[in-house]
């Protein structure tokens, strides 16, 4: 369609005009400037459509987050913080002040993977994030089919973490009496869970507030996310 359309651009001039040299010289002119034209569509246009894109997809990706938290993944994550004995500065990283600007979410992203997170076993406590995790099965499985999160490290990393979680409890029989071994393995798996989950939690409140400031105020006001003193 564009070769004819140009084709009959051309014909239309020749018929009128009656100047091949003109239509030739003007062709010649095009084609040395098409490469030109290539390189600012890439750099321009293309990136610009694909800065677009990405932050469509993160907007999408952040409105999913939300859905985990609200439906689950405070819950969860309360009934793991029951489990905590020790925690550096747990309270400094997770609860965000009003005050946070950009950076300030970032670095305490990064400090959240430093954090020395001590867990101690109750089995009906973990009975009780069993329960959860399996009446919520479901929505774990729709988060992770949904192909954009692969573009999100954090969320995607956070959801196999807490399936695998889901599947550790469930095969054992014995959640109360299984080795000290086996509780350690938990445990591990179940810090893994929690320090992703926690760095996820910073960045949703982070899009909350370049974009929902209403509701990153509600969040700052009703703490949903509780930090609660080790035991």
């Amino acid at each position: 369609l564009l070769l004819g359309f140009s084709l009959l651009t051309y014909t239309i001039h020749f018929e009128i005009f009656h100047d091949l040299r003109h239509i030739i010289l003007y062709f010649i002119g095009d084609m040395g400037f098409l490469g030109i034209q290539a390189i600012i569509f890439y750099f321009a246009i293309d990136r610009l459509l694909n800065y677009r894109e990405k932050e469509a997809t993160k907007k999408k990706l952040n409105m999913l987050s939300g859905i985990f938290f609200y439906d689950m993944g405070i819950k969860v994550f309360n009934i793991i913080t029951d489990l905590l004995r020790e925690c550096t500065d747990c309270t400094t990283n997770f609860c965000v002040e009003q005050s946070w600007t950009s950076a300030d979410f970032r670095r305490h992203q990064q400090a959240i993977k430093k954090i020395n997170a001590v867990f101690i076993y109750h089995p009906e406590v973990v009975k009780q994030l069993l329960q959860v995790l399996k009446d919520n099965k479901g929505l774990v499985i729709r988060l992770m089919e949904n192909q954009s999160l692969h573009e999100h490290e954090i969320f995607s990393d956070m959801l196999l973490s807490l399936f695998h979680v889901n599947e550790e409890l469930q095969r054992r029989e014995d959640l109360v009496n299984n080795p000290e071994e086996d509780k350690a393995h938990l445990l591990n798996d179940i810090k893994r869970t929690y320090l992703l989950m926690g760095q996820l939690w910073l960045e949703y409140m982070l899009h909350l507030k370049e974009n929902y400031t209403y509701l990153y105020l509600y969040n700052i006001k009703n703490r949903q996310l509780k930090i609660r003193s080790p035991q």
